[in-house]
């Protein structure tokens, strides 16, 4: 049976011969490292993500030499460079004239210097990369034929902002247009979601809400929250790979990449913290002729939202003047680096 387009990541699907072909052919510098099996023992949500993606714009003939399309949070993902064999033009937008600790995932350089975290070669020509907040994107209506955004909406500030974001794609994809996200997803816990500084973890109900009622768009495909018992038994917590993470980075400098975080265990599906277990959900969408498919009016960031919330640098007196919650928390710090390190 084929892997759905709107699924759980679980162990099972990187046996899948599509999309262990679309992994070989995405990451081939992690191919020729691993071996002919990859990537079998190295089941790598972060691999699954992109590559669910890439199968998603490819099988639904979002891709072409005529497509636009657009990266949402796209920080340095391999997806940007790959994506340049099949469009006419990629759009990769973050907020990359930030300086925080997230500027080593979302760089200044790639404004002008995007080879330099290339991985392979790829066809410069047909790259744009343009410092954008996710939530209000600066584009008209009905215009890239293909959206992707990989592990990204649930750090733009919660439930709401990532509604503004899912609204803003669902606005500037073209009718018949194709957008792929992916995000993190509450398996189990306390209660059926989480709200950390800097990270939600989606449950089912929010997913349908903020992203897929927010976008106006609708699923190619039925959902399912299925995760098979081999994929639950791959949990570990997050703390187990923060620490392989931040010696991975101290390694790599500023220029860290997914592929080149080679982990002590696998499957790395699962990861556990204060009581969460939670992992990779993959959304297809599609701008049908009934957009909006519902009333996302509420999702619409209005010119007053946009002038209050919108990125703007921020001053040491700024970010000095935070709550302490969000300037000292472990679990923000921890998930920032880990989160963006494994784009």
């Amino acid at each position: 049976m084929p892997v759905l387009y709107n699924k759980l990541c679980e162990v099972e699907d990187f046996a899948d011969a599509e999309l262990a072909a679309l992994i070989r052919d995405v990451f081939p510098h992690d191919a020729r490292q691993h071996g002919e099996a990859f990537p079998k023992e190295r089941e790598y949500r972060k691999y699954w993500e992109i590559a669910m993606s890439v199968r998603a714009l490819k099988n639904l003939e979002a891709l072409d030499r005529d497509s636009l399309v657009l990266g949402v949070g796209a920080g340095t993902e391999t997806t940007i460079f790959y994506l340049t064999k099949f469009a006419k033009m990629v759009f990769a937008t973050d907020v990359y004239i930030q300086q925080d600790s997230w500027s080593p995932f979302a760089p200044t350089r790639m404004l002008w210097d995007p080879e330099a975290f290339a991985p392979f070669p790829f066809d410069l020509d047909r790259l744009i990369v343009q410092h954008m907040d996710g939530r209000f994107l600066n584009y008209p209506d009905d215009l890239f034929g293909a959206i992707f955004s990989s592990g990204s909406i649930e750090h733009f500030g919660g439930l709401q902002d990532a509604a503004y974001s899912a609204y803003e794609m669902g606005r500037v994809l073209k009718p018949g247009g194709i957008m792929t996200l992916s995000t993190e997803f509450c398996v189990a816990g306390p209660t059926p979601s989480v709200e950390w500084p800097g990270l939600v973890l989606f449950s089912e109900e929010q997913l349908k809400k903020y992203i897929v009622e927010a976008s106006g768009l609708e699923p190619v495909d039925e959902f399912s929250a299925a995760l098979s018992d081999g994929t639950r038994q791959s949990v570990r917590p997050l703390s187990f790979y923060v620490e392989q993470m931040n010696a991975t980075l101290r390694q790599q400098g500023n220029r860290p990449r997914v592929g080149e975080v080679t982990w002590s265990t696998y499957p790395h599906i699962l990861l556990e913290q204060q009581g969460y277990t939670f992992g990779s959900v993959h959304l297809t969408l599609r701008k049908s002729e009934r957009y909006p498919a519902s009333d996302n009016a509420w999702a619409r960031p209005t010119p007053e939202i946009v002038r209050v919330k919108r990125w703007r640098p921020m001053t040491d007196k700024a970010a000095a003047a935070r709550p302490e919650s969000m300037r000292k928390s472990s679990i923000a710090s921890s998930l920032r680096r880990f989160w963006r390190s494994s784009r």
